[in-house]
């Protein structure tokens, strides 16, 4: 089984997502999605929590792309169980 950084947070998802952390998987847990980075991106993550600067728009650009999951994940809930097991959902 592969090794993930799990978050929901949703700023320190897009902050790894602007980095250029790709979204491996999401877990569904009620109304919560957990995003799953590559295990590297732990590291990164704690940099969003020491004010690490990165540009302004690929953050903007980072939160369209999340929010755009999200949104395409609660269209998909009908076709897709709730994840109650942990185990992640790959982005397709």
């Amino acid at each position: 089984m592969q090794d993930f950084f799990r978050t929901r947070e949703f700023p320190v998802a897009a902050f790894l997502k602007a980095q250029g952390y790709p979204i491996l998987a999401t877990i569904s847990q009620g109304n919560s999605l957990i995003f799953c980075f590559p295990a590297s991106a732990k590291a990164a993550a704690s940099l969003y929590f020491e004010d690490f600067a990165i540009p302004c728009r690929t953050f903007y650009a980072a939160i369209k792309e999340l929010k755009s999951l999200i949104h395409g994940s609660k269209d998909l809930a009908d076709t897709m169980k709730e994840s109650t097991d942990g185990h992640p959902h790959p982005i397709r």
